[in-house]
């Protein structure tokens, strides 16, 4: 049964990741889905298209999603070599959604989560480093959230002497962001509205 275990949360936190909180809020507000009104589904483009609240909401559920397979990992003591993955797999499932692939966010929220369960306090400061950082290039937060969080966080769990699959699993995620990030903009859905609303 625990053979099975690693393998489960690798899958169910891939299909976990590709449920999208921010389509429901689109859809209830809008009555479409989150790339025809030119945004990706994700907790900035609520906050900017619907609200707060509904963007809160959103980000509360983006981040449990990236925290509870890594929690589980903990929890049942699985093989620490198997992090990488299950680390990786939420933020995936967000990226490339299971039959959506080009529909998925940057899934900065879900590697929040992915993080916090890994690191602890020490995501939080990293968190609060990026954040200070999405501030001061305000044009472009996402990216200057994880590129000023991420170092910061492995600098510290590389101090705290954590375990070199904790913090191969955190390049993991972020990897996974940063790759969604260079293969994903050019030619997505979103885009290609946006384009069609300026001409």
């Amino acid at each position: 049964m625990m053979e099975l275990a690693p393998l489960g949360l690798i899958v169910g936190g891939y299909l976990l990741g590709g449920v999208m909180p921010a389509e429901l809020a689109f859809r209830l507000k809008f009555g479409k889905r989150a790339f025809e009104t030119g945004e990706k589904p994700g907790t900035f483009s609520v906050f900017r298209k619907i609200g707060f609240i509904p963007a809160l909401l959103v980000l509360i559920f983006d981040v449990a999603k990236g925290f509870l397979p890594v929690w589980l990992a903990f929890f049942w003591q699985i093989n620490l070599n198997w992090l990488p993955l299950i680390a990786a797999a939420p933020v995936a499932g967000h990226s490339w959604p299971f039959l959506r692939w080009k529909y998925g966010g940057w899934a900065l929220a879900t590697t929040c989560g992915v993080i916090w369960a890994l690191a602890g306090w020490v995501g939080w400061i990293a968190l609060g480093v990026g954040i200070i950082s999405a501030r001061i290039y305000y044009k472009n937060p996402g990216p200057a959230l994880a590129a000023a969080g991420v170092p910061t966080v492995l600098a510290l769990m590389i101090w705290q002497n954590e375990p070199w699959q904790s913090i191969l699993a955190v390049i993991a995620a972020a990897g996974v962001v940063f790759i969604r990030r260079i293969t994903g903009e050019r030619n997505s859905p979103e885009m290609k509205v946006r384009q069609q609303e300026k001409a």
